[in-house]
């Protein structure tokens, strides 16, 4: 059974809705959402060490919301097709360079890229830095982030 299968069309009115593309559009004629400017996610500045990230939506670290001087994050197992967005920010008092931010992976998940010949599962940086992810499975991600942008800020291991 597909994904799509499992949707429940709730929603009806002239403000949103779903427009079948033209072949000369889209060859597949795929449906997209239509209507409103823009979409909201989730985004949050009060993650604490204590709890897991979200897989989804915006977490913003910084060292005011860590009462460490190398906080390390936990992200929850991913959802496949969902995207995350990690930024690590230096605050009006700044970031010590002795200070690690680290993201580690929920058990058993591993994030990835094409150009990286292994899987990773701890993300660190001690540079402002914006750490894209997409959920591939319930178990694995992929790094969406060009590895020359992301490199330079954070490093990772397994």
């Amino acid at each position: 059974m597909a994904w799509s299968d499992k949707i429940t069309t709730s929603l009806f009115g002239r403000r949103i809705g779903l427009q079948r593309l033209s072949s000369a559009q889209d060859a597949r004629k795929s449906e997209v959402l239509v209507g409103p400017d823009a979409f909201r996610s989730y985004a949050t500045t009060a993650d604490t060490t204590s709890n897991y990230l979200a897989p989804y939506g915006v977490s913003v670290l910084s060292s005011a919301n860590s009462a460490s001087t190398n906080p390390v994050y936990r992200l929850d197992a991913p959802i496949p097709g969902v995207g995350k967005t990690i930024t690590i920010v230096s605050t009006a008092t700044g970031v010590a360079s002795t200070c690690d931010f680290i993201v580690t992976m929920s058990t058993g998940a591993v994030a990835i890229q094409s150009t990286w010949s292994t899987s990773f599962t701890v993300l660190r940086s001690t540079n402002p830095v914006v750490i894209n992810l997409m959920g591939i499975t319930t178990a694995l991600w992929a790094l969406t982030n060009s590895s020359a942008s992301f490199s330079g800020a954070a490093t990772t291991s397994t």
